[in-house]
Parts: C-alpha cells; sequence; structure tokens
C-alpha cells in the first residue's frame, strides 16, 4: 500500500504522519478516542501527535494504576495476578494490535482490570458490555489461540470521591466492588470486524481528500 497525496500544504509532513500512524500497533484506546471521543480530537493525538489534555480524574486513576503495580502492600485486598502491566501484541489481517492488561496469570488465564470511579461509575451491565476486555478476549485469542471459554475476568471498581479541597481520593473506608464478566467466540467476531471497519474508516478521515490509500 502507498499513500497518494492529493492537495495538502506540506504533503511530505502529512505522508509521514499518516506512514508514522500505520506502522503504529492499533489500541483499545486508540480504537475509543475515534469511535466515542470524537475523531477530530483522534486525529489530532495520533496523526498529528498532539498531547492530549488530562484531567484530575485521569491523574488520580494513573497514580493508584501504576501503586498497584508497583507495591504489593498497597490495597492488598485488591487481587493481583503474577504479571503486571502485561503485554500482548498480535496482528488481525494486517493490522497490528496490541494490549497491557492491569493483571494477568498466563497459567490459569485471569485478568484483572482496575478502575477508580464515583460510586456509581459501574454495573455489572456496564462491565459485561465493556469493550476494552471484549478486546482483551481477543487479543488472546489472535497471539495465543486462547478460547474466551477458558478465560476468567475481573473488574474491581475502586470507589472514589472527592475532598474538601475538590481532589479525588479513595472514599473511606475503602469500598471495592468486583464484578466478574466473560465474553464469547461471537463477540470477538463482531469485535473483528468492528476494528477492521474503524481502521479503515479512520484511513478514510485522516486522509479525506488529501489522501487516499492505493495499492501498487
Amino acid at each position: 500500500m502507498a499513500i497518494v497525496l492529493k492537495k495538502y500544504a506540506d504533503p511530505v509532513t502529512k505522508e509521514k504522519q499518516i506512514k508514522d500512524w500505520l506502522e503504529r500497533p492499533y489500541s483499545w484506546s486508540q480504537h475509543c478516542a475515534f469511535t466515542q471521543y470524537g475523531k477530530e480530537g483522534w486525529y489530532k493525538k495520533y496523526i498529528e501527535g498532539t498531547p492530549t489534555p488530562t484531567n484530575k480524574y485521569m491523574m488520580f486513576g494513573s497514580m493508584i494504576g501504576k501503586k498497584i503495580e508497583t507495591d504489593p502492600t498497597f490495597l492488598p485486598e485488591v487481587p493481583r495476578q503474577s504479571r503486571m502491566e502485561f503485554p500482548v501484541e498480535t496482528e488481525y489481517k494486517g493490522i497490528r494490535m496490541v494490549g497491557y492488561f492491569d493483571s494477568y496469570c498466563p497459567d490459569t488465564i485471569i485478568i484483572e482490570e482496575y478502575k477508580t470511579s464515583r460510586k456509581y461509575g459501574w454495573s455489572q451491565g456496564k462491565v459485561d458490555n465493556h469493550g476494552q476486555i471484549t478486546f482483551y478476549y481477543l487479543l488472546l485469542n489472535l497471539a495465543h489461540g486462547v478460547k474466551p471459554k477458558n478465560v476468567t475476568s475481573r473488574l474491581h471498581h475502586l470507589e472514589t470521591e472527592l475532598d474538601e479541597n475538590e481532589e479525588v481520593k479513595l472514599v473511606e473506608p475503602f469500598t471495592l466492588r468486583q464484578f466478574k464478566t466473560k465474553r464469547t467466540v461471537k463477540d470477538i467476531n463482531m469485535l473483528k470486524k468492528e476494528i477492521v471497519a474503524t481502521r479503515k474508516e479512520m484511513l478514510d478521515y485522516a486522509g479525506g481528500d488529501l489522501v487516499v490509500p492505493c495499492i501498487v
């Protein structure tokens, strides 16, 4: 595949941006940025490389996730598996994909996902429909041939609130809600189709009337 430029003020820069993006592994964050949070924001981050604005909720969640990953004495009631921030990289129809499991055991095939949010941020229904976990099942299936029925997955909701200074903190006493969830072969097959279609839509959007894919 070559990138054919039609019109752009700086075609050399544009071509490099598209090629760099095509070489970047497809992640769930990128998928959500395009399909849920706005295509323009996706374009600025993943094509132009503009840093994504953060907020106090995101920063707090990242901080808690890092402490769970690196300090086994921090919140010991939160289940941890043998591998933390476990990477899985694979490919499907020419699309390289990557995901990082918060916690994972390759022997028992258990996935632990950690989320911080306010009291009603997560429910069983929301967890059962959470695409990130489906994406993890897909990665395991493509990379290691793991069947969905053999995977155990749990999402752990760490409840937060705002203190008197409007800063995010864990509620006191600490509240942990655990949701067990499953995916099926049908679920991951549907996600495969969605990813292929979304990847094509991304390329179309990134180029528009400026760039188009061309087989040479």
